[in-house]
């Protein structure tokens, strides 16, 4: 991004109780990038709603080392839900050159027993194509990757990750034991089998 990029860092002390921590409408200069934390909250998931006709980036940075702990492209009018690991904060990034609104959420809760027990693997969706891909995560987040990204993603067993041909969606890929930790998996190569084994 260089030297021209401003950094706003946004400390939200909420006093708010667990459950009702409210909306907050962001509005995000050209060529800006936000960085949003919640450090009274332990266990933390953000819905994020993209209002503008733009893409954004959306990272997760650990405060620490600074380095990027995992990223995804927010298309136009997309919406995502993440979670904020333990030391890390929500970064949003406005490549454009006009003015783009965000709404976020944030969504504070103790962890659920029963998801602890499910196993999660953590591996990187990679786009090495020079073209964006929008998939669809049910009960995660919906990235549009961008070309010639990596994003790392936390799934557990059984997640199916869909890719849209018109107006059907499709299975792209379903999260087993095969893929191992820290995996790299080319989407652009997987989309174009796919859509050929589906004839699409």
């Amino acid at each position: 991004m260089g030297q021209l990029t401003r950094y706003l860092f946004l400390i939200f002390n909420l006093l708010l109780a667990e459950f009702s921590l409210g909306q907050t409408n962001l509005t995000i200069a050209s060529q800006q990038t936000i960085q949003i934390n919640y450090p009274n909250f332990k266990f933390l998931a953000i819905e994020i709603k993209n209002r503008s006709r733009l893409p954004i980036e959306i990272a997760c940075i650990n405060y620490e080392d600074e380095s990027k702990v995992s990223g995804f492209g927010l298309g136009p009018k997309g919406k995502a839900t993440l979670s904020i690991p333990d030391k890390t904060i929500l970064q949003i990034t406005n490549e454009n050159k006009s003015n783009i609104e965000v709404n976020i959420n944030p969504i504070s809760s103790p962890p659920n027993k029963d998801l602890i027990k499910e196993k999660y693997i953590k591996f990187i969706l990679k786009n090495e194509t020079a073209e964006s891909i929008p998939l669809i995560i049910p009960g995660v987040m919906n990235p549009n990757l961008s070309p010639f990204s990596n994003s790392g993603v936390s799934l557990k067993i059984g997640q199916k990750i869909y890719f849209k041909n018109g107006f059907k969606k499709y299975i792209l890929l379903t999260v087993d034991q095969e893929i191992t930790e820290g995996k790299i998996i080319k989407i652009g190569s997987l989309l174009s089998d796919r859509k050929n084994e589906l004839g699409l």
